[in-house]
């Protein structure tokens, strides 16, 4: 079998938050970076080289209205 995927998710919101805890639960080597309000866990990271996988947030609109 593969080396898992070491995955970084890159805050935004709840949703990040939820991906995150839930992928820990499944056993994935999972760091979470940019959502210190909403997890202890949350941490910067300078680099990353280190990843496999990036999760990145995603907009709620464009254009702030639509």
């Amino acid at each position: 079998m593969g080396r898992l995927k070491k995955i970084l998710i890159i805050g935004g919101d709840e949703r990040q938050n939820f991906i995150y805890n839930n992928l820990k639960v499944e056993g994935f080597d999972t760091d979470l970076c940019g959502l210190g309000g909403l997890n202890e866990n949350s941490k910067c990271c300078l680099s990353f080289d280190d990843y496999d996988i990036l999760v990145l947030p995603m907009p709620i609109t464009k254009n702030s209205v639509t």
